[in-house]
C-alpha cells in the first residue's frame, strides 16, 4: 500500500488510502527487482510489465562505449585538496549549467572561464565539438553543439564524437529527442535521485542506464505503454513530490479528461465485448461517474437522487486513523457504472486501463 502527501497526512489527522494505492507484489519479484516499488509509487499496475520490459533494453551506456564516443560529466572547480592546472580550459567558452534548458542552448549566456585550478577538469575532447549535451535533472534537457570548444561543470554530461562521425552524432541527438518522453518516464521509475534530496536531480548513473536499444524497431511501444509513460511524467512526479497541491488531487476532472477515460476504456474493453458503448456520465457533489451499456442504450432508470447516498459508500472512515475512498462499479441489467471522487487522479489513462482489466475480470467471473 502507498500512503501519498495528502492534506490529512500532512496535518496528522488520518492516514488516506484508496483503491489504486493497493498493489500486489510477489516477493520473488521484489526480490529481484527492486525498482518495483517506485513503480508502484508512480501508479502500479500495468506501469510495472512496462517497467520490466524497458530494463530489459540495452543500456545508453553499451551503446557508446561499442562506439567508442567520448562520454561523461564536465569540469569541476577545486574547492580543497590538490587543485590541477588546466591551461586548455582557461580562457575557453563555458556554458553556464542553467543555459542548457528546454532542449535548447541560450547562447546569450555564454562566458569564458577565468579560473585557473580545477578539482577534475576532465580531458580536452569531451569539450570538443560536436556535442551533445545533456543536462542532469529528470525532464533530461538535450541539445546540440557544432561550434568549436565549449566547457561545461558536471551538472552536464557531454558525448562527443569524431568529426566524421557528426552525422551519426546529429541522428543519436534526433532519437534522443523523440523518445525524451520513454527516457523520462525510465529515469523517474528507475532514478537513484529523483524524489530524493534535490527533488529534480539526477546522477550520471541514471543517464548511463538509460534504455537504449540496437535497433530503432526495439523504440515501438504499444498505445497503452505510451499513455503511460505520457502520464509519469505529466502527472505521477509531481503526484509523488506534491501530494495535495499536484495538479492530480487539486484539479476536477472535466468533459474532455472524462472523453479520454471512456474511450481507453471502451478500447480495452470493446476488444472482448463488441457491443458495449459509452451511457451517461455526470458529475455530482465531489464525485464523477461514467456508465456504459451493452447494445445501443441502458435499460436502467436514471434519477438525480443519489448523490449522498453515493457519498456514504464511495468516502468510508475506519477509526479514527485511516480514511479509505473506494471505488464503485455497479453492474445493474446491460450497465456498468463506474463511480468515484471527482479529482483528477481518479480519472487518468493508468486507471482508465486498471478499471478495464478489474471489470473483465468481474464479468468473466460472473460468467460473461
Amino acid at each position: 500500500m502507498t500512503f501519498r502527501r495528502t492534506f490529512g497526512v500532512k496535518e496528522r489527522i488520518a492516514f488516506e488510502l484508496d483503491h489504486y494505492d493497493r498493489h500486489t507484489v510477489p516477493k520473488v519479484f521484489a526480490e529481484h527487482h527492486p525498482w518495483v516499488w517506485r513503480a508502484n509509487l508512480l501508479g502500479g499496475g500495468r506501469l510495472v510489465s512496462l517497467a520490466e520490459r524497458l530494463d530489459r533494453m540495452p543500456k545508453l551506456e553499451d551503446f557508446l562505449k561499442k562506439k567508442a564516443w567520448e562520454y561523461g560529466e564536465g569540469f569541476v572547480l577545486a574547492q580543497s585538496g590538490d587543485p590541477q592546472p588546466a591551461p586548455w580550459l582557461t580562457g575557453q567558452r563555458y556554458l553556464p549549467t542553467r543555459a542548457l534548458e528546454d532542449n535548447k542552448i541560450d547562447e546569450a549566456q555564454i562566458t569564458r572561464i577565468t579560473e585557473k585550478r580545477f578539482h577534475r577538469a576532465r580531458v580536452p575532447a569531451r569539450y570538443e565539438s560536436p556535442l551533445v549535451l545533456i543536462k542532469k535533472v529528470e525532464t533530461l534537457p538535450c541539445a546540440f553543439w557544432d561550434d568549436g570548444f565549449l566547457a561545461y561543470k558536471h551538472r552536464i554530461v557531454g558525448i562527443h564524437s569524431p568529426v566524421e562521425q557528426r552525422q551519426e552524432l546529429a541522428k543519436f541527438y534526433e532519437q534522443f529527442i523523440g523518445k525524451q518522453h520513454i527516457l523520462r518516464a525510465f529515469c523517474a521509475i528507475f532514478g537513484t535521485e529523483a524524489f530524493l534530496g534535490k527533488a529534480t536531480s539526477i546522477l550520471k548513473r541514471d543517464i548511463d542506464v538509460l534504455p537504449w536499444p540496437q535497433e530503432v524497431s526495439g523504440w515501438a511501444l504499444n498505445w497503452w505503454e505510451q499513455l503511460l509513460c505520457d502520464e509519469v511524467v505529466q502527472f505521477s512526479t509531481d503526484f509523488v513530490r506534491l501530494g495535495q497541491n499536484s495538479a492530480m488531487l487539486r484539479d476536477r476532472v472535466d468533459g474532455a479528461r472524462l472523453g479520454t477515460y471512456r474511450d481507453i476504456f471502451l478500447k480495452l474493453l470493446g476488444s472482448v465485448y463488441t457491443n458495449l458503448r459509452e451511457s451517461h456520465s455526470g458529475l455530482l457533489d465531489g464525485l464523477a461517474f461514467q456508465a456504459f451499456c451493452f447494445g445501443e442504450e441502458s435499460t436502467l432508470k436514471w434519477g438525480h437522487d443519489w448523490a449522498a447516498r453515493l457519498q456514504e459508500v464511495v468516502y468510508r472512515e475506519r477509526g479514527e486513523a485511516l480514511r479509505t475512498v473506494r471505488i464503485l462499479r455497479f453492474y445493474e441489467r446491460n450497465t456498468i457504472i463506474v463511480v468515484k471522487p471527482d479529482r483528477l487522479r481518479y480519472w487518468i489513462p493508468s486507471t482508465a486501463i486498471r478499471d478495464a482489466d478489474e471489470t473483465l475480470t468481474d464479468l468473466q467471473g460472473q460468467g460473461y
